[in-house]
This record gives C-alpha cells, structure tokens and sequence, in this order.
C-alpha cells in the first residue's frame, strides 16, 4: 500500500538536515565553556601522542626500506581507525535499536527512510572521535612522503571512514529485522522502526517467597537471578570468565617466569573491567526511583556489588598464585593482595559510575570505557602516568555517589 506523506522529500530532508544542526548547536551550549576546552585538550594530546608513534617508525620505514613501504603502513594505521569507527557505530545503533527507535518516527509527515537515516547519522557521532588521531597520522607523513600520496591517503580515509560507518549501520539494521509475521508485511525501515526486540514470556519461575534478611543480601541474590538469564550482566560477567580462563592458560606456555606474569597481569585487567561493567549494569538496572520507597541504602547497594567483586578479584589473584610456577614464594604471596586491589579499584569505577548515572546503563558505560581507554593511552605514553588517570576517576566518581538519591527529574 502507497501511503502518501504531507511532506515533500526534499522538504522533509531539509528538516532532518535542520534538526540535526539544531542538536548539534543544543549540544554544544550544553556542553559549557569547561567541557568543550577539555575535550580540545584531549583530543590534541591523543592527536599528539599519535602523531609521535606514527611518526617514529614511517621514519625508518621511509629511509630503510622506501616511501612505498611507509605509505603502505600508513594506509594501513587509517584502515584500523577506520575499522574502530565502524565498529563505535556498529555498538551505538545496536544500543539505540534495543531501545526501539519507533513508531513516534512514523508519525512525521516524512518518508520512513528519511527517519531511518537520521538515526543512523545520530549513531555515526561517537565514531568522529577517530578523526583527531587519523589526521595526526597523516600529518606524520609530512616530509617523509610526497604531498600528493598524504592527500590521497586523506582522501581515502574520509571515503573508507564513509562507508564503514554507513557499512556498521547497514549490517545492524539487516541484523535486527523483524521475524513476526506481522511486522515482515511492512516496509524494511518501517518494520525496523516498529520492531521490537523478541522477549521470551514463557519462563516460569518459582513462587516468591517471603524471607528475613539484609537489603544487600537481597540485592545479591537478585544480582546473581539476572546474571544467569539473558541480560546485559550475564555477557559482561562470560567476558569476565573467558579472560580469566585466557590468563590462568597463560602460566603454561613456557615463557619465562617474569613474562608469563606480564602476560596474566595483562589478562587480569580485562577481567576487573569486565567486572566493572557487570556491576555497573546491575547498578543501573533498577533505577534509584523503584528502589528509593524500599529499605534500601546507597551503602547496601554498594556493599551487594561492591563485596562479590573484591571477591571474585581476590579469588582469580589467588588461582594465578597458585599456578604461578617458577616464581618465587614471596612473590606469588604479594600477588594476591596487590592484584585484587587493584583489579578492585578499575572494578568498583564502573560500580561507581553505574550508581552515579542510574538508570543511564549505555552513558554509565560509556563513561566508564572512556575512562579505562585515557588510562591505557596515558600507561602507554607515559608508565604508570594511569594508574593515576584511574585514580582521578575513581575520586571524581566517588564524590558523585549521593547523586543516587536525587531524584531523576532533579537531575
């Protein structure tokens, strides 16, 4: 069936052309004078550090083995920000999609198409983040390639950067089509705006049963029901349990003693993110507004969390103590309370971010990532420069903790 729209084409790719200028200038003023410059601030100082490590070895590259060789492996650091963009659009549009982005869509005087492109170009934000460090690799070439070969090279970046982005988005809309016989009679974009995600209705679970006990514990034990269905925590919580696996195998390669540890303690880490994130989407899973009638403390929300994760931490140090051979006694014995700590403290930052940014599950983790990514890049640039990024964190997002019981329209 033809539905006729009161709106022109053209007219109504003007107005989404128009309201997406008009978000961008909302989004800047909400940012304020202090974001905007720290977000400069971060994006040179990431342009710089690249700008450093793509420059050393194009150098010897370029000198050794010819300037072929170097604009080949500068084509190749693009394709990789390429790549990270799509996938940064591939993981947004798979958020917005699971919030169902119809059918207030379709009430517009506009093709559903045009609606449907919006979204995506909405999605394709977070990926502009790769565009500060791709043009410092490009502006590393300067002198050491011909000026004609960096211009394509910038070209292609902007044409592959293009079609990755709208590639991601593409693949997640086929991904996500309905199955219901009733929404594949639609349209494709229409049934994709419409479409909501299939929920199972036929779990049958046990009869509630009264009991005593403590809020935390309550929490706890409604904690580990959701990390065992199909939630976002149980993915968080399997990711957990492959690194983990991933660095206990690590001990029996046979490397050096020394290394094999390096290569745990690098495996470890990923596991406390992991961590970090699972409790962070049981934080949010909830929000504050159902929770604050109930006998229950911004302690007793902590504690629920904050307990399993020292533990389960504590735990894995220990399994990596005891299969640490060729290391001395000692040193498996400092293992454990110096990796759980700090495994704890990447884990309890997005514990921290979660209860700070109820019920806003996707910002909370957004956040969180953007964190541990500044801690990485700061380790790598300068040794151990973040642990401190971490520590700032950690402090910032302590503080914000009392912003658990502020009610959500006060925020």
């Amino acid at each position: 069936m033809n539905v006729t729209h009161a709106t022109s084409a053209p007219a109504a790719a003007g107005a989404f052309r128009d309201l997406r200028r008009a978000l961008a200038r909302r989004r800047l003023r909400s940012a304020g004078t202090r974001t905007r410059a720290i977000v400069l601030a971060i994006a040179a100082i990431v342009g710089a550090f690249t700008y450093w490590q793509v420059r050393v070895p194009l150098d010897g590259l370029a000198r050794n083995r010819g300037a072929a060789l170097a604009a080949l492996a500068l084509a190749g650091v693009l394709a990789a920000f390429a790549l990270a963009a799509a996938a940064m659009t591939a993981e947004r549009f798979a958020a917005m999609r699971r919030r169902r982005p119809g059918p207030e869509w379709l009430a517009l005087p506009a093709p559903p198409v045009l609606a449907a492109a919006h979204l995506a170009a909405e999605a394709r934000l977070p990926a502009l983040a790769v565009l500060p460090p791709a043009a410092a690799a490009v502006l590393a070439g300067l002198g050491l390639l011909p000026a004609a070969w960096l211009v394509a090279l910038a070209a292609g970046f902007a044409f592959a950067w293009w079609f990755a982005t709208r590639a991601a988005a593409a693949l997640v809309t086929r991904a996500s089509r309905p199955v219901r016989p009733v929404e594949r009679a639609l349209p494709p974009v229409t049934a994709w705006l419409v479409a909501e995600p299939r929920r199972r209705v036929d779990v049958r679970v046990a009869p509630a049963a009264w009991r005593t006990g403590s809020p935390a514990g309550a929490l706890r034990r409604l904690d580990a029901l959701a990390t065992a269905r199909a939630t976002p925590a149980r993915a968080r919580a399997a990711a957990a349990g492959l690194f983990a696996l991933a660095g206990l195998l690590v001990w029996f390669d046979g490397a050096e003693p020394l290394l094999r540890r390096a290569q745990a303690f690098v495996c470890f880490l990923p596991v406390a993110a992991a961590l970090g994130a699972w409790a962070l989407q049981r934080a949010c899973a909830e929000p504050a507004d159902l929770h604050r009638p109930l006998p229950i403390s911004l302690g007793d929300a902590w504690r629920a969390r904050a307990i399993p994760l020292l533990a389960a931490l504590l735990a894995l140090a220990a399994a990596n103590a005891l299969v640490a051979s060729g290391l001395p006694l000692a040193a498996r014995f400092v293992l454990v309370p110096v990796w759980g700590l700090l495994g704890f403290g990447v884990a309890v930052l997005g514990l921290h971010h979660g209860l700070t940014l109820v019920p806003h599950a996707d910002a909370a983790e957004t956040v969180y990532l953007s964190w541990l990514g500044a801690a990485v890049t700061a380790s790598v640039m300068i040794p151990l420069l973040g642990w401190g990024v971490m520590i700032g964190g950690l402090v910032h997002a302590t503080l914000r903790l009392r912003r658990w019981w502020a009610p959500e329209g006060a925020r």
